[in-house]
């Protein structure tokens, strides 16, 4: 797939923008906070730098 990172558990963003594909599943554009650990990244010198790009909702939950 096009997985570009992954993080940790807990971690925190905010989403700005929602789609929902042809199959149902809701996407959310979110920009990560800046202290967000990854355990994967393919992101190139990331330290001190906002993560953001589509994340399915599949794997997210929702803090109010």
């Amino acid at each position: 797939g096009n997985i570009l990172a992954e993080f940790v558990d807990n971690s925190k963003g905010t989403a700005i923008s929602e789609f929902t594909d042809k199959n149902g599943r809701i996407w959310w554009f979110v920009f990560m906070d800046i202290n967000s650990k990854t355990t994967y990244n393919r992101f190139y010198d990331y330290e001190n730098s906002f993560l953001m790009g589509w994340m399915s909702s599949e794997y997210l939950n929702l803090i109010n």
